[in-house]
């Protein structure tokens, strides 16, 4: 029950301390996935009730429902712990009403490590256990952007700046800011910046 009660308290990097060790524990001890699961639904369902659903949106009782629905799908308990670790990391959000805020951060900080790679609105909000269309309202809102015009317009600048101190050929920065397709990337950067690539050179 310790971890619970510092549900409570403001020690927040000692009770994310104990999330990891706990499930380490659980992995270490070979116990079965139905135990995990059943552990980490507990701790799920006394987070929920941490904090007064009345008083948050109907958005993020959404994306709370998603979680619940996520919980039951997990596969390992590494994704049990990833699970309750955002759980958590919400849940303090929500309860000092910079959940939106935060979440927006979160997003933008995902993009900003992996906008080389595949990346799109169903792979964020899988990484950040959250319902994509959620997501996708949310940060609509915040930023009065779509989330996928921002990755784009991300990656056009990532490219400017390559093209300005790099002598690499344009198809291969198209693949470092992560679109393959050389045609598609001058179109999309003429599309945003009203040049062609090869005007920054």
């Amino acid at each position: 029950m310790t971890i619970l009660k510092l549900f409570n308290t403001s020690e927040h990097e000692k009770t994310v301390s104990i999330i990891h060790t706990t499930f380490d524990i659980l992995k270490n001890e070979f116990i079965d996935m139905q135990t995990a699961r059943s552990y980490s639904l507990l701790l799920y369902t006394y987070l929920i009730e941490l904090n007064d659903i009345k008083n948050i949106s109907k958005d993020a009782i959404e994306m709370i429902n998603s979680n619940f629905t996520q919980l039951n799908q997990a596969k390992n308990i590494n994704e049990l712990k990833a699970l309750i670790l955002t759980v958590y990391e919400n849940a303090t959000a929500l309860k000092s009403s910079n959940y939106d805020n935060d979440l927006v951060n979160k997003v933008n900080d995902y993009i900003a490590v992996n906008y080389s790679q595949n990346i799109s609105l169903s792979s964020i909000s899988k990484s950040l256990f959250v319902n994509s269309s959620y997501l996708s309202r949310l940060y609509k809102q915040i930023t009065n952007q779509n989330l996928t015009v921002y990755i784009t317009k991300y990656r056009i600048d990532k490219a400017i700046e390559l093209l300005k101190t790099t002598n690499m050929k344009i198809y291969k920065i198209a693949q470092a800011v992560g679109i393959d397709d050389a045609t598609y990337f001058s179109q999309l950067f003429k599309k945003y910046t009203k040049h062609n690539p090869s005007d920054y050179r």
